[in-house]
Order: C-alpha cells, then sequence, then structure tokens
C-alpha cells in the first residue's frame, strides 16, 4: 500500500500530539534480551537519528545511511542519520537535525519533523531518540564520506510490511539475543534500525 505524505502525518499525529522534544512512550525494547539495557539506565549514551521520509510523486521513500568501514562503531552497518547528544544540544530533535546536515549535507531548513517514536535502547549502550520527518526530491546531499560510504533510499511500502521481517538469533556476551531484520536488495538492515522501522509500522497501524 502507498502512502501520501497527507495519509501518513494523519496516521502518525491521530492519536497523541507529539512535539519535537517529548518522550513518545517509555516502552521497553529490549525483546527479553538480558544482554540490553532498559531505557531508564543511566549509564545509556543518549543519541537521536531521523527517520527521513523523502515525498516522491510515486510514492515515499526512507533515507538510509551505509556507515563507512573505519568507523570505531557499527561500521558497515545501515543505519539512519543521527548521532550521540552533545552537551551543547538544546534537545534531541536538534541533534537528529544537527547530524542529519553534517553526515549526508541536507539542510535542516529542507527538513519537516512530524513526530517522534519510542526511544530505543541497544546492546551497544546507546538510548536513541528517533524522529520522523518528510524532506521534498531532489534532496541536495554532500555526504561526508569519512562517517558515510552510502547513501540510498527504499520505499516505505516495503519497509512496513510485517511480512518482510524476520527475527533471528546470535549470542553477545554469553547471552542468546534476538533481533529483527529485513533485507531490501543488496541491503541487510538490522538491528536498531529495523526495530525503529518496525516501531513506525506499529504507528502506522501495520503491526499489532
Amino acid at each position: 500500500m502507498q502512502y501520501s505524505k497527507t495519509s501518513l502525518c494523519a496516521m502518525l499525529t491521530s492519536k497523541k500530539q507529539i512535539n519535537g522534544d517529548a518522550i513518545s512512550s517509555e516502552k521497553s525494547k529490549n525483546h527479553g534480551n538480558k544482554t540490553i539495557p532498559k531505557i531508564n539506565d543511566e549509564s545509556l549514551i543518549p543519541a537521536a537519528v531521523l527517520v527521513l521520509l523523502v515525498n516522491h510523486g510515486d510514492g515515499l521513500t526512507v533515507l538510509f545511511t551505509k556507515r563507512a568501514e573505519n568507523m570505531t562503531r557499527h561500521a558497515g552497518q545501515i543505519s539512519f542519520p543521527g548521532g550521540r547528544i552533545e552537551a551543547n544540544d538544546p534537545s534531541p530533535k536538534y541533534t537528529a537535525l544537527r547530524e542529519t546536515e553534517e553526515e549526508i549535507g541536507l539542510l535542516r531548513k529542507e527538513i519537516e519533523i512530524v513526530c517522534q517514536l519510542d526511544k530505543y535502547a541497544v546492546g551497544t549502550g546507546f538510548l536513541i531518540t528517533p524522529f520522523v520527518g518528510f524532506a521534498e526530491p531532489p534532496l541536495k546531499l554532500n555526504p561526508q564520506y569519512e562517517e558515510v560510504a552510502e547513501i540510498f533510499e527504499a520505499p516505505l511500502s516495503y519497509l512496513i510490511n510485517p511480512d518482510n521481517y524476520t527475527w533471528n538469533k546470535k549470542t553477545l556476551r554469553g547471552e542468546n539475543r534476538r533481533f529483527l531484520s529485513l533485507q531490501w536488495n543488496k541491503y541487510y538492515i538490522w538491528g536498531a534500525t529495523a526495530g525503529i522501522l518496525h516501531d513506525l509500522s506499529i504507528k502506522i497501524g501495520h503491526v499489532n
């Protein structure tokens, strides 16, 4: 099913109004994994990401980055633009926009933030605050190749289809860990990125 910007905005904001700095839900995303901290763990490093929806005439897409292979954390993984919340950032929303501009060169004035998704704790020690925003094509990008190896888009309709997700298991720190993944062409999307997309699918009503 294809969504327009108008219809999707209505779905995301119909149940509750969320300003750019509000906490949408204090719901844990650890899926029973003992190795994943709770979101109220004060040792977690706060971070923010942007789920950027590109408003093409034939349907919405989601923008992703592939992290450079020389990165200290999450090298080579598929991710959303974003990063650590710095001490002088006035809000998580500001961080998401700042990091997006720094990583892919898209100016924050070109992005319309519409809502915030649930916070997401990951086993690498970060507490991620995801925001959903829109941008109109053509995007004027200027990637920072020291951090970003590649930028690509995938159809929202594919990404929010629950049939495209798989639950996986791996051993981490001596514990069995479950995580979501999906494949889009040559891109393997997993971990927090897949989990956040799954949460977006819940917000839209595709997953119970």
